[in-house]
């Protein structure tokens, strides 16, 4: 008798606790949908949010079982309630999951859970309501049309609102939809307009001869090299944003420089930009055999990893670099622990991209085996 007046009293606060794990799984949603390569504490206040988000979804799937127990309703309708909301609990939980950085998790199956989150808190919501105040509670004032077209109205309002998310917010399936269309369309780079970005112009008007090149995107651009090098005459060509078909482009200004060796680590651009791993290997093998056509010393360096969405794609495309190396018979340098497997460690980055001096001064003591090798 104790235990029946204890679970129905606790029972009943489930209609009002609820109301907390829907507040904090939208919260969780909207902001890992808006999020885009912020700074840690950014992505700490999210992984407390989703936290939340699973704690409060737990606490009231457990209250509703209570209240199931001593409650009086439909069994078949309290059954697929129940059930729905168990699942919510769990697609909760992997979300929470997925942002502890555990395991190697991609950006896609992320945005895929956070379509059945919301798809679920529909059905959740609309099966509890159902239980609390009828079937007919929400159309039966409905016009006759609402009520005979319900089904075929939702289902288009439904699909061209995701359709326009699926743009918008870059969810579930946006990067199979751009991955075919890349693999049936080719990018086209203003050349010109490349030409005419400032940095870019002064590497093609100042190339003096130097030892080493460093080529890549921002990550190479933001290195300190005269510094961390302060021996060697090196070159610092590296440009933010820049992917592997806009390095091609200006290869000259590279090659102007007459270096023996040539540092080559790039690719996140790309993948950023839904890119296939197949092409960014293309435009790295054309990089690679005009910079050996002008008897330059090519070592083809892990792309460094992250702590966003492209870890498993990042993997996947310093595997084909290794292969691709060998072929080419260049250096393959694995940079360690800026290339884990499972992501960029927080000492490493300080807005999940973007590297620390700890980062360069661990990318500086990979390179000088090979660089102390070479009479310069």
């Amino acid at each position: 008798m104790f235990f029946l007046e204890i679970s129905t009293f606790f029972g009943r606060f489930h209609p009002i606790l609820v109301h907390l794990p829907i507040g904090f799984l939208i919260l969780a949603v909207l902001i890992s949908i808006k999020q885009k390569d912020k700074n840690l504490t950014y992505t700490k206040i999210l992984r407390l949010i989703w936290f939340l988000a699973f704690i409060s979804s737990f606490f009231s799937a457990i209250m509703g079982l209570l209240l199931a127990e001593n409650g009086h309703y439909i069994e078949n309708d309290l059954s697929l309630h129940k059930w729905t909301g168990i699942a919510l609990v769990c697609l909760s939980f992997l979300g929470w999951l997925f942002h502890l950085n555990l395991f190697n998790i991609s950006i896609l199956l992320k945005k895929i859970n956070n379509s059945f989150i919301i798809l679920f808190m529909f059905i959740v919501g609309h099966l509890g309501g159902s239980l609390t105040h009828g079937k007919d509670y929400l159309f039966k004032f409905s016009p006759e049309v609402v009520r005979t077209k319900l089904i075929t109205i939702l289902i288009s309002i439904i699909s061209f609102g995701y359709g326009i998310a699926v743009g918008k917010y870059e969810i579930f399936p946006y990067d199979y939809l751009i991955s075919i269309k890349n693999q049936f369309t080719k990018v086209e780079i203003d050349v010109e307009g490349r030409n005419r970005e400032h940095l870019i112009n002064q590497y093609e008007v100042f190339s003096r001869k130097v030892d080493v090149v460093m080529v890549g995107d921002s990550l190479t651009a933001s290195g300190r090299w005269s510094d961390i090098f302060p021996y060697l005459r090196i070159a610092n060509r590296g440009v933010s944003a820049d992917k592997a078909s806009d390095i091609l482009l200006r290869i000259d200004s590279i090659v102007s420089t007459k270096p023996k060796i040539a540092f080559l680590s790039f690719g996140i651009n790309d993948l950023k930009e839904g890119v296939p791993i197949n092409r960014i290997l293309n435009d790295y093998e054309l990089i690679i055999a005009h910079l050996l056509d002008h008897d330059i010393n090519v070592v083809a360096q892990s792309t460094i990893q992250c702590s966003c969405g492209f870890v498993t794609q990042i993997n996947i495309l310093n595997e084909g670099l290794r292969e691709l190396a060998n072929k080419k018979k260049i250096t393959y340098l694995d940079l360690g622990e800026l290339a884990l497997k499972t992501g960029l460690e927080e000492e490493f980055t300080y807005d999940g991209i973007h590297l620390t001096g700890k980062a360069y001064k661990h990318w500086f003591k990979k390179m000088l085996p090979i660089v102390s090798s070479y009479d310069f």
